[in-house]
């Protein structure tokens, strides 16, 4: 609940309105299907499978590059202003345990 608070907060524009990276690790126990329910329940977002303009790289403290993998299914809000959050999940499942979550958030504006 708390990542879906934050990803609605940043939708209104009501707080993080610099973000431009974020990381989260955790894990669940819930299934991979109602774990994406929550995160995205009450969200205006859409499949972004395919790039329109996204960059590839995200400079981290002027001293880190990561580059974002291409392969990876991307869900996108897009905020009033314009302003893009593209959300990349990966889910690590090991039976009878905990589901590992890895979750990346970048923000970037589309380029005319």
């Amino acid at each position: 609940m708390d990542i879906n608070t934050l990803l609605r907060e940043w939708q209104m524009g009501t707080k993080l309105r610099n973000l431009e990276f974020l990381g989260i690790r955790s894990s669940t126990l819930l299934d991979v299907h109602s774990y994406d329910n929550e995160i995205f329940r009450n969200l205006n977002w859409t499949n972004g499978d395919e790039n329109n303009g996204r960059p590839m790289a995200i400079k981290i403290h002027d001293e880190y590059i990561y580059n974002l993998p291409e392969e990876q299914i991307v869900h996108n809000l897009i905020r009033s202003d314009g302003m893009i959050l593209s959300l990349f999940v990966q889910y690590r499942v090991s039976e009878g345990e905990e589901t590992k979550v890895s979750l990346k958030m970048q923000v970037w504006r589309e380029q005319d």
